[in-house]
Order: C-alpha cells, then sequence, then structure tokens
C-alpha cells in the first residue's frame, strides 16, 4: 500500500510539472476506433487491457473525458476548461 501511495503522489507531481507548460493533455482513450468479435473473443480481458490509457487521470484523480475517441485530461477542477476544449475538437471533426 505504502509503495502505491508513493507511485501516485510522483505522478501527481509529474503531471503538475506538465501542467505547468499546458493546460490539458490529449491521449488516446484506447488501442482501437472499434473492437470486432474476433479481438473479443481472442482476448477475454480487453476491457482490462485498454484501462491502461485511463489509468493515469483514475490514479492522479484528475479530471478527464473522452470526446471524439480521445481522452482530455486537465489540472485539479478544470472541468470547465475540458468541456471548452471538447466543443472545439467536435467542431473540428465536423467540418
Amino acid at each position: 500500500y505504502d509503495k502505491a501511495l508513493r507511485i501516485r503522489r510522483v505522478l501527481c507531481e509529474k503531471m503538475e510539472e506538465i501542467f505547468n507548460e499546458c493546460d490539458a493533455i490529449l491521449i488516446p482513450a484506447c488501442s482501437k476506433t472499434s473492437y470486432t468479435e474476433d479481438d473479443i473473443s481472442s482476448n477475454t480481458y480487453i476491457a482490462y487491457d485498454e484501462s491502461k490509457f485511463t489509468a493515469v487521470a483514475s490514479i492522479t484523480g484528475l479530471p478527464a473525458m473522452v470526446t471524439g475517441g480521445v481522452q482530455l485530461v486537465g489540472r485539479a477542477f478544470s472541468e470547465n476548461s475540458l468541456l471548452d476544449l471538447s466543443q472545439l475538437l467536435e467542431k473540428g471533426e465536423n467540418k
């Protein structure tokens, strides 16, 4: 448990360093945009394997959202900024 808390603290510190230079981080939400039946039948743990893409936000407790197949992660209490960014991303997709 202590080791997990130390890892969480290091991740939080690194994320804070990143947010000193930017407002949000755009990262993949999963490895593919869609899965076939073959993907699911060949790997019954696919949902668990895909959780690595969203783990940083979960571990650090930072706000995150998925829009347009990508994940936006922001600094603490920046939910409104993330919503604004997601609207911009969605408008860009519709062009």
